[in-house]
């Protein structure tokens, strides 16, 4: 469970546990008596400082006093309570659920004594310090009023089905601390009636007791104060909630499918490209870019899809490619220039030299080495479970990683890297009685459709879109310039699947190719008119004077960007409409394009289908928010 723990506590935001803190303190405190809390041991204040003066901005925090103090205002203004709860025995449940919970009986149907029925007087906001095995290792902010719930199905059965739930936000101690060390200056703080301690500072018999803001900035002082990391007392033993043991049963009836297939092109991959070859290997035959598909990059990218992809990104990756653009050799600046001939030579040398180096440290499962090593992670990673399969895992983003690591509850050591961290995502598969029978391959299988796959970061959908709009707006001026003579003739078309045509590596990132006849194509089919025009409707248009026709515009329905999720071409009339600048910049930027979606939805959900093409129209929405 201390894996767990330091999981779910890194998946937090400096600033949420910041804020977690300060509703617990109640009163005004400086930067340093957080940082203390926060980072125990660390004296680098700076670390804190664009979280508060971010919060700050937000106004969830204010400061004051000289020297300067931050203050969480109530934003209710109401009374904060105070609890105290002991969980010896359901800690590490109740941790991975963001709960509390107590039976409303006893198991004899007697009615529930004072700590669980003290459950009913807890409130969205109040605070409850949370204690295990004599110390203080949490502290959580109620998420909710209490609500009749029945026993979490993670919680052994020991007690009556009906019981109280409370949802918090938990946040993890690293400097425990035990209540009997600082007896002598808690004892007088103590709630009269109901506290959770004897007169020796032994824990009460119960799970629920009262407290009191006087008790929490005593015990919070008495962390900061300690200043270094205490002795962890958390329950070791990862809890895996039922849930995901589910999940895990029900894909084993299906994990090896596929699977002798996907590791015979494993295997005669590594034949072709022995060390021995790849020491060998001519520039020509390794690089991305040049058109080639039988290229030790374009295989490993294509060919090796069931191995996990690594499409996504741009071409520095691979830390040497050629770019079609330049019609030159280009390489990341770590191994090298492309100035000259012989620097472009000596940084391909450098490459191959770091693909050795990775083979060697990762047949020896030196993994100080293989962080250290200077290829990319996401290279790193595909070579490593291409090469080795049975010590290594196919998941090649950090964030996917982290993402998945935090739904098996493993904690995150940042001082560590990708490789180190897959290697626990491993341990985690060999420590499952159902899993520990599966391959690294089957169990990212699982991860990616069992679990699924982790969500984009709204930075990077910015980000793709963007670049996806400025190369379709590129289409849309290459259209703007044919002739007349260049229109199309013809207007028919019978939907069937197509082979989606190979991406193009950018400075930026991959993008599929728009063929400008198959969208010339699409707008001469719509007769050059918007449609999203109901019957009897014309939307506002003008006449192009290049070649006499009604103005519209191209639009991939599923965009282009997505082609790495779709078995065939997404660029083919099936998925290109034609629409007037009014509605397409309305589809990209309105507040509400789903009225035109679904009707644009409905018109081709049949031609979609007939191309290869499947989607919902819930998953093609959310592809535009």
């Amino acid at each position: 469970m201390a894996d767990t723990i330091k999981a779910k506590q890194n998946g937090k935001t400096r600033a949420q546990l910041i804020l977690i803190l300060m509703q617990a303190y109640g009163r005004p405190v400086t930067a340093r008596e957080i940082m203390n809390i926060v980072y125990p041991g660390n004296k680098n204040e700076s670390q804190i400082s664009d979280e508060l003066r971010y919060m700050l901005q937000q106004g969830k925090v204010v400061r004051t006093g000289t020297p300067q103090q931050y203050f969480y205002e109530l934003p209710d203004k109401k009374k904060r309570n105070y609890f105290y709860v002991m969980q010896n025995k359901t800690f590490a449940e109740e941790y991975s659920g963001g709960y509390l919970w107590a039976p409303q009986q006893g198991n004899n149907g007697s009615a529930a004594n004072h700590s669980w029925s003290r459950m009913q007087n807890v409130k969205a906001g109040d605070v409850i310090i949370h204690g295990y095995k004599q110390q203080v290792v949490a502290i959580s902010i109620a998420k909710s009023d209490c609500y009749s719930a029945q026993r979490p199905e993670e919680l052994v059965a020991d007690w009556k089905r009906e019981g109280w739930r409370v949802d918090s936000d938990y946040f993890i101690i690293d400097a425990p601390i035990n209540p009997k060390n600082i007896w002598d200056e808690l004892q007088p703080l103590l709630p009269s009636k109901y506290a959770p301690f004897t007169s020796d500072g032994s824990g009460n018999q119960g799970y629920l007791f009262e407290a009191n803001i006087k008790m929490c900035q005593c015990i919070l002082d008495n962390i900061a104060l300690q200043g270094a990391p205490g002795k962890s007392v958390l329950p070791k033993k990862t809890v895996v909630n039922k849930t995901l043991q589910m999940k895990i049963e029900a894909f084993d009836k299906q994990v090896h499918e596929g699977e002798a297939e996907a590791i015979a092109k494993v295997k005669k991959f590594v034949s072709d490209y022995t060390v021995k070859k790849l020491m060998d290997l001519p520039k020509e035959d390794y690089v991305y870019g040049s058109g080639r598909k039988d290229t030790f990059c374009y295989r490993i990218t294509h060919e090796l899809m069931c191995w996990g992809s690594i499409r996504n990104g741009t071409p520095n990756k691979y830390g040497f490619y050629y770019d079609p653009n330049e019609n030159r050799y280009q390489t990341v600046a770590k191994f090298g220039t492309a100035d000259t001939e012989d620097a472009i030579d000596a940084a391909y040398n450098n490459v191959k030299l770091a693909i050795y180096e990775l083979i060697v440290a990762g047949g020896n499962e030196d993994y100080a080495a293989i962080e250290k090593n200077l290829l990319s992670t996401i290279l790193k990673g595909k070579l490593l479970c291409i090469y080795f399969p049975d010590k290594y895992m196919n998941i090649y983003s950090e964030d996917h990683i982290k993402f998945y690591m935090d739904i098996l509850g493993i904690a995150l050591d940042e001082s560590k890297g990708p490789m180190t961290w897959l290697k626990q995502i491993i341990d985690w598969k060999n420590d499952n009685p159902v899993t520990k029978n599966w391959t690294n391959h089957e169990f990212s299988k699982f991860l990616y459709h069992g679990i699924g796959y982790p969500p984009d970061s709204e930075k990077q959908k910015k980000a793709v879109k963007k670049f996806e709009k400025k190369v379709d707006d590129a289409l849309i001026e290459a259209i703007d310039e044919v002739t007349e003579s260049e229109l199309p003739e013809d207007d028919s078309y019978i939907p069937v699947p197509e082979t989606r045509k190979d991406p193009i590596p950018t400075a930026e990132s991959y993008t599929y190719p728009r063929d400008k006849a198959v969208a010339l194509k699409a707008l001469k089919r719509a007769n050059y008119q918007c449609e999203c025009q109901e019957p009897g409707e014309v939307h506002p248009g003008f006449i192009r004077k290049t070649n006499g026709t009604n103005y519209t515009e191209p639009h991939h329905l599923i965009p282009l960007s997505e082609q790495d999720n779709f078995e065939f071409s997404l660029d083919v009339p099936a998925n290109i409409v034609s629409l007037c600048s009014n509605c397409h910049n309305q589809l990209h930027y309105g507040l509400d394009p789903v009225p035109l979606l679904t009707k644009l939805y409905e018109a081709r959900k049949d031609e979609l289908k007939a191309a290869g093409i499947e989607i919902s129209l819930e998953d093609l929405i959310s592809l535009y928010k």
